[in-house]
């Protein structure tokens, strides 16, 4: 894997261009990687998404928080979860934000 993201960068990146320093050379990786490595390049790893893609869709699949269940006052047990700024519970939907 570090095999294969090291050829990338020196095929797509460092071959491709000229530096005249050091600080040239980690400035234009540095841009290669979030301007084209995370945003444009499709990875076959993460099933030909990008990798901020790939995370955009992790974070929307898991964003919902549980939030222990609680007992009512009148005795019954609420479970509650935090979905996009809204608070479910068995009594209904409520924004929170």
């Amino acid at each position: 894997m570090a095999e294969s993201f090291l050829r990338t960068i020196i095929t797509e990146e460092v071959y491709i261009n000229e530096y005249n320093a050091v600080p040239d050379v980690i400035d234009n990786i540095q841009q290669f990687m979030e301007t084209v490595y995370n945003r444009k390049r499709l990875h076959f790893s993460l099933g030909y998404r990008t990798p901020k893609e790939f995370e955009a869709d992790f974070h929307n699949h898991n964003s919902t928080l549980a939030i222990p269940e609680t007992v009512s006052a009148q005795g019954k047990v609420q479970n509650r979860a935090i979905t996009n700024g809204q608070i479910s519970c068995s009594l209904g939907i409520h924004n929170c934000f």
